[in-house]
């Protein structure tokens, strides 16, 4: 996994939901209850996506799967990229 990509989804999160990374985050652990995420923030963090890694989120059945844990979504997104 790029540590480029994980510091960007950090960034990412961080902006769209306005929580600084949690202090016992767990990269296996769910990216929208760690970052506190509702329905209207996860929305909003896949425009980021798209505008930040030109993903087009929500394309594929995965796509939600991956935000079950940090480690899927940077996996996504690296796979994704090299495409």
């Amino acid at each position: 996994m790029s540590a480029e990509v994980e510091h960007r989804l950090h960034t990412l999160l961080s902006k769209v939901t306005g929580e600084a990374r949690p202090a016992d985050f767990d990269p296996d652990g769910s990216v929208l209850e760690q970052y506190r995420m509702d329905s209207m923030a996860a929305v909003e963090f896949t425009v980021v996506l798209d505008q930040e890694f030109g993903i087009a989120f929500g394309s594929e059945m995965e796509d939600l799967d991956a935000l079950d844990s940090f480690t899927e979504l940077a996996a996504l997104v690296n796979r994704r990229r090299s495409t």
